[in-house]
């Protein structure tokens, strides 16, 4: 029977079952500080950060690779915190992606094939955060070569996703849509629903990014419908948030704020803060289009505190540039530039074509109604070039007709 009273350090101290009679005496320093770390250190203050509240865990799996005890390091990074999630995992959950990469990179290649599998597909995701895309692409193709070889389908699925979101991310569309495709029919060989679900979900988006709006509203509440069925409160968040960018995108912006607004309501009661910032954001987009730009102004702006607080560079974007769109309809054309700016900038940092072009229109548009042409051609060639380099068809189509000068 566990024993509640004691800490988790305490507790995953136990797991580990060092026997100090056979450690070596070169090895014996570095296992007194696995003790040391995880059962008598103090506890880490209230206003302590993230990463100093799991700071224990953390010494105590540099000692023990140290000691290249590999099985027992792999211990704790998969110890699961009172988050309900492993270390490793729980690290990127708060945006400490080059520390989860890190420590990850410790234990590839020292224990089983399943084991690399989890770690090439977590640092791809890590590398995906931070907008490295094709380091995030190379790692989910050495783990999905791993699935093949021991013949795991589910984490087949689940790799093929990640892959075609990456490829998605890079504005190889085609690719994404045939990646996300394998994954559903695998999904459904093995009865797999939610992940089910999860598929259609970025079909949807997929859908939505080559213009086929209706296909991509179809799909996502094909993934409604699911997570509903299943209760699944963090994937109709998903669902949801997604159908609203849809919605968006053809025009009805009511229904894209009835879809946020309980969007909004979900991911606080699950406090997923990653998806609060997505809807945040689009929220505040639904907003501007309906005309409520100083409500709009102030969504962007919580969103771009929390993306800050968390390293999402992906969602500090977008609440840039949601803000320049906001302060564009005010017209207040220096506050508006600033912020497509800064977006544009980080955008072309982290090599995210999709963002750098929504930035590139906002600039095209402000220049164009200031009458400076000049740089509003150079805006627009600058869209258009990205867009015809990615294939985006419905970019070049509006690049093409909505053109203000």
């Amino acid at each position: 029977m566990v024993n509640n009273s004691k800490i988790p350090g305490q507790l995953l101290f136990e797991e580990l079952a060092i026997n100090f009679d056979e450690v070596l005496i070169e090895q014996f320093s570095n296992y007194q500080a696995v003790e040391y770390f995880l059962t008598e250190e103090s506890e880490p203050p209230f206003n302590a950060t993230n990463l100093e509240k799991v700071n224990r865990y953390i010494e105590s799996f540099h000692h023990l690779d140290a000691v290249k005890n590999w099985q027992a390091a792999k211990t704790v990074l998969f110890y699961k915190l009172n988050t309900s999630n492993e270390l490793f995992w729980q690290l990127g959950g708060w945006g400490y992606y080059q520390e989860q990469i890190e420590l990850l990179e410790k234990i590839l290649h020292k224990l089983d094939k399943e084991t690399n599998l989890i770690c090439f597909n977590s640092i791809g995701i890590a590398h995906r955060k931070q907008g490295d895309y094709q380091e995030a692409i190379n790692n989910f193709q050495q783990a999905l070569s791993i699935s093949r070889k021991i013949n795991n389908q589910k984490l087949e699925a689940a790799i093929l996703t990640n892959l075609g979101n990456a490829y998605r991310d890079i504005g190889k569309y085609d690719k994404a849509i045939e990646l996300h495709s394998q994954s559903l029919s695998i999904c459904r060989e093995e009865g797999d629903l939610i992940r089910e679900g999860m598929c259609f979900g970025n079909l949807g988006i997929a859908y939505r990014d080559i213009g086929n709006y209706q296909q991509s509203i179809q799909f996502q509440q094909q993934y409604l419908e699911i997570a509903e069925k299943l209760n699944n409160r963090q994937a109709q968040s998903t669902a949801l948030s997604d159908l609203g960018v849809a919605y968006v995108s053809i025009g009805e912006c009511e229904k894209a704020i009835e879809v946020y607004e309980q969007c909004l309501i979900i991911v606080r009661e699950v406090e997923d803060y990653r998806q609060e910032i997505f809807c945040l954001s689009n929220l505040g987009l639904a907003y501007s289009h309906t005309g409520m730009n100083d409500q709009a102004i102030d969504l962007h702006k919580k969103a771009l505190s929390l993306a800050n607080k968390s390293k999402d560079c992906r969602s500090k974007i977008n609440a840039l540039i949601g803000l320049g769109f906001a302060y564009c309809n005010l017209k207040e054309y220096t506050q508006a530039i600033d912020h497509y700016q800064q977006g544009l900038e980080l955008a072309e940092y982290i090599k995210n074509w999709n963002q750098k072009i929504n930035a590139l229109r906002g600039l095209t548009d402000i220049y164009s109604l200031l009458g400076d042409y000049q740089q509003a051609i150079n805006y627009h060639q600058q869209y258009l070039q990205i867009a015809q380099y990615i294939k985006n068809i419905k970019n070049i189509k509006e690049s093409n007709n909505n053109v203000r000068f």
